[in-house]
Order: structure tokens, then sequence, then C-alpha cells
């Protein structure tokens, strides 16, 4: 894990400047890894009932840097710098059925000075690991302001976004919300 910390600070270290950077597939991953090992151990502070990540999966990310399946990871620039912020949210399906595939999720978001990141990880039921899962995500300019880095792009990502979230409007309540009002897990009809 050192040697993550020691490889995402190279990449870590532009963004959370406002520097300019291109992300390729390897500082994508990185920038991922980063994103939910971080998202993990912060949840680690939460009581064991609370907690949403199982014990395997962080074996995974520490042994092999190996991302538990159905997990995202975004990233966008804060317009201030001196913001130091983290928040996890755990997401629960709404109006489950029994062939929802999904059981519930976890949305852990940080921002370090000019840098968000956002982890989103979803959680299937056993019997459930072919069907698609469809969130309903609250309303927001997400593709101006966010570059997906997980699952990793095919092409080389050019970084800061074409919009920042600001400390004088909702912009980050409301990426922090996204999943959390309104969450539905279910399968899209066909």
């Amino acid at each position: 894990m050192s040697e993550l910390e020691e490889t995402a600070r190279k990449t870590m270290g532009p963004l959370i400047n406002d520097i300019s950077l291109r992300l390729d597939s390897q500082r994508q991953r990185i920038l991922a890894l980063w994103g939910c090992k971080t998202a993990m151990v912060f949840e680690g502070a939460k009581q064991e009932k609370n907690k949403f990540y199982p014990k395997i999966a962080r074996q995974l990310l520490c042994q092999k840097q190996a991302l538990p399946d159905d997990t995202m990871v975004w990233i966008g620039r804060f317009s201030q710098s001196n913001l130091l912020h983290a928040e996890g949210r755990k997401l629960v399906a709404r109006q489950s059925t029994p062939d929802a595939p999904a059981e519930d999720g976890c949305a852990t978001t940080f921002v370090m000075k000019r840098l968000v990141i956002q982890a989103l990880s979803i959680k299937r039921k056993p019997e459930s690991h072919a069907a698609n899962i469809r969130l309903e995500v609250q309303g927001g300019s997400w593709d101006r302001k966010l570059i997906q880095v997980w699952p990793v792009a095919d092409r080389t990502l050019s970084w800061p976004p074409s919009q920042s979230f600001g400390e004088h409007d909702n912009s980050l309540k409301e990426l922090i919300r996204r999943f959390s009002v309104g969450v539905r897990f279910d399968v899209p009809v066909q």
C-alpha cells in the first residue's frame, strides 16, 4: 500500500495543485485504486455492522490491487484551494424487488484542495452476477464536471474537466448526494 501511495502522489500532486495533466490508462487506474483504497480506510472508523466493503474486497485491493466488481470512480476539480473534506454515504435499494440485482451501495467523496474524487461501489445479490444494474442519478452537469477514471477509458483523458465544483454554490453538496436520494437499483427494461 505504501507503493500505491507513492505512485498516486506523483499523479495526484498536479491535480491537487490545479496543474493540467494528461491521464493515460495507468494514471486512471492509480487514481481509481487510491480512491477506492481510501474509501475503505475511511469507512474503517465505522462500527463493524455499518461497514460496506467486505474483508475479501479489502484483501484483494491490498494484495492484488484489484478493485471490487461494480465499482466506478470519478475525479473533478474544486474551484477553491483550501478545502479538505470526506464523506461516505451508504445507499440502500429503494423499493427493492426479489429480482433486483443489487442489495446496496456505498458512495464516498473526497475533496483535497483542487481535487475531488468520488468512488461508488455496488453490492450485488449472490444470484445476480449477470444482470444489468441501473442507477437513478440526481441531476447535475456531471459529464462536464467529472472525469470517469474507473473503469479505465481506452483513451488518454485531459485534466481538468470543463467545469468545476464551487464553494459558493450547491454543486459539491449535489455531488455528494447524487446517489443518495432516489437511488434505485433494478434491472433495466429490455
